[in-house]
């Protein structure tokens, strides 16, 4: 018998509930608001813009962590770190600031099927990751020394 009880008072919360979120207006709203493409910013059912934002987010936190990593070393190598983590933490702020924006241009892109690449930003990222590993092999090779 406590079985059918619980299953009683289960249903009786959900039905509270969803009387509930009727009431309020964003209850109201949700019913209204027709679901699919027409909510998003584009039309992309495989949501190539969102991957895409995530990897610049997770490149803005491997940017960071190196730079943090960088901090350890100046006990070994001195000030002369703080350039090559100083760049990292610029870029990285730079990527972090115009992610929305570039967010925006990519849907945009999407629903005019005119898309192009941003070669910039690559080319920057590539460049300063590329400048800070040369640096990182130099410690190492100067230490060895």
């Amino acid at each position: 018998m406590p079985a059918p009880r619980l299953s009683a008072r289960r249903n009786a919360r959900r039905t509270l509930a969803r009387r509930n979120a009727r009431r309020t207006p964003a209850g109201r709203n949700a019913r209204r608001t027709p679901a699919g493409p027409t909510t998003r910013p584009h039309s992309d059912l495989g949501l190539q813009p969102e991957r895409t934002s995530l990897a610049w987010q997770r490149t803005v936190l491997a940017l960071l962590v190196v730079s943090a990593m960088l901090f350890r070393w100046i006990g070994r190598y001195g000030v002369v770190v703080l350039p090559a983590a100083a760049v990292l933490m610029l870029l990285a702020t730079a990527i972090f600031l115009t992610q929305q924006r570039r967010y925006l241009r990519f849907s945009a892109g999407l629903r005019a099927e005119r898309l192009t690449a941003n070669v910039g930003s690559v080319v920057a990222v590539t460049a300063a990751v590329l400048i800070c590993g040369f640096v990182a092999a130099a410690f190492v090779i100067l230490d060895a020394l």
